[in-house]
């Protein structure tokens, strides 16, 4: 694994489930669809580095920052209301 993987997965692994699982699933989202950080900012309004922050997982993001998100990658958050359950 390269050393960046490791230290984003070692970031994932500091937080919180709900994070790491929302994460996780935006991880994949901007995977699958070739987004770039810039362009995640426009569709959330978010700025760059605070996506960055929360792609590379250094701090759980705020309910509000999670809608965001969300709605711009249009992932379906309700999972986020059963989690753990």
């Amino acid at each position: 694994m390269p050393r960046n993987a490791a230290h984003l997965d070692a970031n994932l692994d500091a937080l919180d489930p709900l994070s790491r699982e929302f994460i996780t699933q935006c991880r994949k989202v901007v995977a699958d669809r070739q987004l770039t950080q810039g362009a995640i900012s426009e569709l959330s309004g978010l700025s760059q580095s605070h996506v960055s922050q929360i792609l590379n997982a250094y701090h759980s993001p705020r309910l509000e920052l999670v809608a965001k998100l969300a709605d711009a990658l249009g992932i379906d958050v309700k999972f986020m209301m059963t989690f753990g359950e």
